[in-house]
């Protein structure tokens, strides 16, 4: 649930993410805000909200699990980052043709179109992104006489997952081991 409003960017500096038990990641962050209070989404649900700069998650190895961190300037709940996608939705605008989704590689360029079709809120999820990387999308309403309104950006940083770790079987005089390497 990443993003912000036009003046928002993401700050959050996220270092690797650690293993340190078999059942357990550290994940370790820092801003360029002072003293901010992060935000720990999991599958991009609140799970957190800390000041601490680490903290330790469960790892469900049956289950790939998203974890996020934002800080204040870049948390709100109008946009959801998944695996090497991202998700975002916004309020109408009166008298747009369409919304022009741009994308920001060293400067925004047209990504994407929406066309208004009178509904009162809209959304867009985009396609395929990398991991390990920001992303930057702008909303821009563009109306019927070609003029464009006020624009809204949502950025995230999609962190990716680590490896999961390996399972194996071993049975040793008769009972069952299981190993998690």
């Amino acid at each position: 649930m990443p993003g912000g409003g036009s003046d928002h960017s993401m700050t959050v500096t996220h270092s690797e993410s650690v293993l340190i038990a078999p059942l357990n990641l550290r994940i370790s962050y820092s801003s360029d805000e002072s003293a901010p209070l992060f935000y720990i989404l999991k599958n991009g649900r609140l799970y957190q909200k800390t000041y601490a700069t680490s903290i330790v998650v469960p790892v469900d190895i049956n289950e790939d699990t998203i974890w996020e961190v934002f800080d204040s300037s870049s948390y709100s709940s109008n946009a959801s980052v998944m695996d090497r996608r991202m998700e975002f939705d916004w309020g109408s605008v009166d008298d747009v043709d369409y919304y022009r989704i741009d994308y920001n590689d060293s400067g925004y360029s047209e990504y994407d179109r929406i066309y208004s079709d009178g509904s009162s809120r809209y959304h867009y999820r985009s396609r395929q992104l990398s991991n390990a990387a920001t992303h930057q999308f702008r909303v821009v309403p563009v109306g019927t006489n070609g003029n464009e309104g006020t624009s809204r950006t949502f950025s995230a940083y999609i962190a990716g997952l680590p490896a999961q770790p390996g399972r194996s079987s071993t049975y040793n005089s008769g009972k069952a081991t299981i190993v998690i390497s």
